[in-house]
């Protein structure tokens, strides 16, 4: 009798460990979710097809509407997947640690170097959490855009652009802020000197009692500047976009003395007058709306749409774990996966994303290549491995250093692929560059490519003394001479200051006869040498 027992125990705990093992291990993975795709988005979708075609169509207004008006372009390519639950259940388990005991966690974005990720909930529709979507994807194309603003200028057009919404006659966006409104009527403004110096660090962006009027009044400045019927001439419009521009390209560490100069030509007032019409607009309580008309973008029909197997949304619901929770478990399903699909480059590229941001640059390396080699066609990924690469060779400044050819034609196979997924980005342009001031014989085709973009590279400085290093490889010390002389009128970092005095006496060794020029003239972008 009691080994009968012992038996029937031991059936039952057997039993238990295998309904446990087949558990799905990632919660929503049924065989109901849809994929699809368009331009710009790829979504993943347990949501019905209407709310899925409607969430889709909302982001592309957004994405033409912003690169339009914000007069940007995307120069750093970072694909964007959109997981879009049908239940809280299922939802909740992907959402931050930090961020799930918030009553309001309707959706989130997340950046990582490979792509970006969107997580909605099924309560999507509701004005909160369309705001929060469209504020962080406002943020992601700031960044495509390989700008560095200041926080103010990040988060005011961030909150502006986020209450986009469609009429019947376009689009508008500017509609006031409940929040704001309230915060900044009850509290003094931040001097305007402070609101601009406000960064990472500051207690005006970290201290929960400051932060909201440092949203409040960037928001209100913004919407000043774009929604406060100025009734501005096209002069002054010109400078106002000149202005934002410099705003965009500033780094927190930008020169205080030329932004309040510049601030003063361009928006026609100083700081002083410029609070003052601040405080009236908040106060006189009339907040115009902007409407442009609806840009031209692909028919929500025209979308692409095939059903998902149960394997595939768990890979896919296994790599948004890894992303989000760093979760063991994830990375090792996705292990598992290219175990028996050598050819899975989602799962490479996710775990080449998990070793980068540990700062393993060697593992993120291999698993990159071999989502390449695998199939990926992700641009991230000729970004991110040219940056890998050019940590690896160019992190300090030496003349003599030498590219070895294998290398070297490595590196111009990758960021040319680099180039053609994206035109307009600098830092390829930049990296290849240093391949040529580093190889043996440098290629005049290279040089005249990078030298045709110079003048639209945000950061020109480290590509200049590039090509200034190549003009001395070349035994044309003239013009090396001139190039540093720009570089050393222009603000720079420590490490280019280095360079250049290292760059002068080299040249006053090999060239001592040349007498430099009183006046060294900028070369130009896009002639060839």
């Amino acid at each position: 009798m009691r080994c009968r027992r012992l038996f029937a125990f031991a059936c039952l705990i057997a039993g238990a460990a295998i309904a446990q093992a087949a558990k799905e291990p990632f919660p929503g993975v049924d065989d109901k979710w849809r994929c699809y795709e368009t331009p710009h988005f790829e979504l993943f979708s347990r949501a019905d097809d209407a709310d899925s075609r409607e969430l889709l169509e909302s982001l592309e207004l957004l994405h033409a509407m912003f690169l339009e008006t914000a007069r940007i372009r995307a120069r750093m390519p970072l694909p964007v997947t959109i997981y879009y639950f049908r239940d809280e259940d299922a939802f909740l388990p992907y959402v931050p640690a930090a961020m799930r005991s918030e009553e309001r966690t309707a959706a989130f974005y997340l950046r990582r170097p490979d792509r970006a990720v969107i997580v909605v909930s099924p309560t999507w529709g509701s004005d909160w959490a369309r705001r929060l979507i469209f504020h962080e994807y406002i943020h992601h194309m700031t960044a495509i855009a390989g700008d560095d603003p200041p926080l103010w200028y990040a988060e005011g057009v961030a909150e502006l652009f986020s209450t986009i919404k469609e009429n019947s006659d376009g689009l508008e966006y500017g509609e006031s802020i409940p929040e704001h409104l309230q915060e900044l009527r009850k509290e003094k403004m931040m001097p305007l000197a402070a609101l601009f110096a406000t960064d990472h660090t500051s207690g005006a962006y970290n201290e929960d009692k400051r932060a909201g009027m440092f949203y409040a009044e960037s928001w209100a400045f913004m919407h000043y500047w774009y929604c406060g019927n100025l009734k501005l001439t096209p002069e002054r419009l010109r400078l106002r976009d000149r202005f934002f521009e410099y705003i965009r390209s500033e780094t927190e560490k930008g020169d205080p003395e030329v932004r309040r100069q510049l601030f003063e030509q361009a928006l026609g007032r100083n700081y002083a007058t410029m609070a003052r019409d601040l405080e009236s607009y908040v106060e006189r309580g009339t907040y115009y709306r902007f409407k442009v008309p609806r840009p031209k973008i692909a028919s929500r029909e025209s979308y692409v749409v095939r059903p998902v197997s149960r394997d595939e949304i768990r890979r896919q619901l296994a790599t948004l774990d890894l992303r989000v929770n760093r979760s063991p478990l994830a990375k090792l399903a996705l292990l598992d996966a290219i175990s028996r699909n050598p050819a899975d480059y989602i799962a490479y590229e996710t775990l080449g994303m998990d070793a980068a941001i540990d700062g393993n640059d060697n593992e993120a390396r291999d698993r990159w290549n071999q989502a390449l080699a695998a199939g990926s066609t992700n641009p991230a990924i000729f970004h991110e491995l040219a940056a890998i690469e050019d940590r690896t060779w160019f992190s300090r400044f030496d003349l003599d250093f030498r590219l070895p050819a294998a290398a070297a034609e490595r590196l111009r196979n990758l960021l040319h692929r680099s180039i053609e997924s994206a035109p307009d980005q600098s830092q390829a342009y930049e990296i290849l560059a240093w391949v040529e001031a580093a190889v043996e014989k440098p290629s005049a085709k290279e040089i005249n490519l990078v030298q045709q973009h110079v003048g639209a590279m945000s950061d020109k400085n480290r590509t200049l003394l590039a090509l200034a290093v190549i003009r001395v490889r070349v035994g044309d010390f003239k013009t090396a001479r001139t190039i540093v002389g720009v570089l050393e009128k222009s603000p720079r970092r420590p490490e280019i200051s280095r360079a250049c005095a290292t760059l002068r006496e080299y040249i006053a060794q090999h060239a001592p006869d040349e007498t430099p020029p009183e006046e060294a003239p900028k070369p130009e972008a896009g002639k060839g040498g």
